[in-house]
């Protein structure tokens, strides 16, 4: 048929160089891996597990109570930043940081609150421009959608 070789027409030779090649690679991310994890903060690492919870189909742990004020004086501080990395991006034409990053809580909040307002937008009766007088006319399948 073809003079070209198929997937499962590797030598042995072959699979053996890839599979040396791959050990080798994941040899290397491991060491990368080890040294940096250490190195980063609290909620990165907290941040890290929740992903992994989720990829593994588990569920994120509630976040600890905060106090309004502070959460507030955070919130404050990190659209602050956003604003600044945003400024310096635009100045130097470069990334500099990924300030649109959100944490899992974060993620799922947003999505979850997305949903919510989907369905109200659904729900939601449009009244069309042929309403006379405050009076809603409408035939009788209109009528029959929305009384379920």
């Amino acid at each position: 048929k073809g003079e070209g070789k198929g997937k499962g027409d590797l030598s042995e030779a072959e699979v053996k160089k890839i599979q040396q090649q791959k050990k080798e690679f994941n040899g290397c991310l491991r060491e990368v891996l080890d040294f940096v994890y250490p190195q980063m903060g609290k909620d990165w690492k907290k941040d890290r597990e929740n992903r992994k919870a989720l990829a593994l189909g588990g569920t994120v742990k509630k976040q600890k109570a905060v106090n309004y004020k502070e959460l507030m004086e955070q919130r404050k501080k990190e659209k602050q930043e956003y604003y600044e990395a945003k400024k310096l991006e635009k100045i130097t034409g470069v990334k500099v940081m990924h300030h649109k990053v959100q944490s899992v809580t974060e993620h799922l909040a947003r999505s979850k609150r997305q949903k919510k307002q989907l369905k109200v937008k659904k729900n939601r009766i449009r009244v069309p421009n042929d309403a006379k007088g405050g009076m809603l006319v409408m035939g009788k399948r209109q009528a029959a959608r929305y009384s379920k």
